[in-house]
C-alpha cells in the first residue's frame, strides 16, 4: 500500500511539472496590442494645423495668386514654390528716365520678397510634414511591453533541471 502511494505521489508531481511547465509556456505569448501616444498624436495634429493655417493665412491675405493651392496640406507649399511672390508691379509711369532709375529698386525689392517667401513656405512645409508624422506615429502607438513578457528557460543540470521563469 505505501510503495503504490508513493508510486502515485511521483506520478501526480511529474504530472504537476508538466502542467507548470506549459501553463509558463502558453503564458507566454503577448498579445500585440499597441498602445496609442495620445500626446505625441495631438501634438502632430496641433503643428500640422499651425503650418497650414500659416500657409493659407499668408496666401489670403498677401492676396496671392493663386491662393486656392494653399489648402492642399502639406504639399501645398511646395506647389507654392512655383509661383511669383513679387508684390511691386513694373513702374510705368510713362517717362523712362523715372522708369530706368526705379525699375532696379523695385527688382531687387521683389527679389528679398521672393527670398522670404520662399524660406517661409519652406518652415511652413517642414511643419506640416512634421506635423503629419508625429500625427501618424502617435495613432500607431507603441508595441513595447516589456511588462507583459514572460521568459522561461529550461537548464540542464549534473542532478537534474533547472527551470527559471521571469515575470
Amino acid at each position: 500500500m505505501l510503495a503504490q502511494l508513493l508510486l502515485w505521489i511521483g506520478r501526480v508531481k511529474r504530472l504537476a511539472v508538466v502542467v507548470v511547465l506549459l501553463l509558463s509556456l502558453l503564458s507566454t505569448s503577448v498579445v500585440h496590442a499597441r498602445e496609442r501616444r495620445w500626446s505625441l498624436f495631438g501634438g502632430g495634429v496641433a503643428l500640422l494645423l499651425a503650418g497650414w493655417a500659416l500657409d493659407v493665412g499668408l496666401s489670403y491675405g498677401l492676396g496671392h495668386d493663386p491662393a486656392a493651392t494653399s489648402l492642399i496640406p502639406v504639399v501645398g507649399p511646395l506647389v507654392q514654390m512655383n509661383d511669383s511672390w513679387a508684390m511691386i508691379p513694373p513702374m510705368h509711369s510713362g517717362n523712362a528716365m523715372v522708369d530706368a532709375q526705379a525699375q532696379p529698386r523695385i527688382d531687387d525689392a521683389n527679389h528679398t520678397i521672393q527670398q522670404v517667401a520662399y524660406a517661409v513656405l519652406a518652415l511652413d512645409f517642414a511643419m506640416q510634414l512634421a506635423g503629419s508624422t508625429m500625427l501618424v506615429v502617435g495613432v500607431i502607438g507603441n508595441d513595447d511591453h516589456k511588462a507583459d513578457r514572460v521568459s522561461v528557460s529550461i537548464a540542464p543540470l549534473s542532478n537534474g533541471m533547472r527551470l527559471r521563469v521571469r515575470f
